[in-house]
């Protein structure tokens, strides 16, 4: 396997029957597994070998949500979060934690 191709779940940690869980409930299907094992929870996301693997196999498949297990493994600095959920949101992209399911944008909304 290529390393940057994308994996079906294989349930490493636990972490894909959390995102598989609220997918099938929501109505989504998992087409693809994306980690950065190694990466520290501070780095950019949009800098992460994984996270460009991803957006380099959605660009073009009309895949519009992105589901991770918590806002934590998406990335555990606030800043960084932000910042990355708002790459997503300005590439049309939605942001789903399976721990609280609902949009990022949702959630940003009703904080507010």
């Amino acid at each position: 396997m290529v390393d940057d191709a994308p994996r079906l779940c294989d349930n490493s940690a636990g972490r894909c029957a959390s995102i598989v869980g609220h997918a099938k409930t929501a109505g989504y299907e998992v087409i693809a597994e994306y980690s950065d094992d190694g990466v520290k929870g501070a780095d950019p996301v949009d800098q992460r070998p994984g996270f460009a693997a991803m957006m380099k196999h959605i660009a073009g498949n009309g895949v519009r949500t992105i589901i991770v297990e918590t806002a934590s493994r998406f990335a555990r600095d606030l800043i960084v979060q932000e910042t990355g959920w708002r790459f997503l949101y300005d590439a049309g992209i939605t942001l789903i934690a399976a721990d609280v399911p609902m949009p990022f944008s949702t959630r940003r909304r009703r904080l507010s």
